[in-house]
């Protein structure tokens, strides 16, 4: 495991992360037959997003 991925895990639950990750996946890819807004749109899966974007940026500045 990366020493970043490790750092990362600390700072937020696997299930949150496996969530924004998909969500971020299927707006990079367009969505399931255009249903891009479904993983944008709800205020759980923006959180969710936020949540991991500040604990990657929280875990680069611990790998520096």
């Amino acid at each position: 495991m990366f020493l970043r991925d490790r750092h990362l895990a600390g700072l937020m639950p696997f299930s949150h992360y496996e969530q924004a990750e998909t969500a971020l996946s299927l707006q990079a890819g367009g969505g399931v037959g255009g249903r891009v807004g479904l993983f944008r749109d709800p205020p759980q899966i923006k959180a969710v997003i936020e949540e991991l974007r500040r604990a990657q940026a929280e875990a680069n500045l611990q790998c520096q």
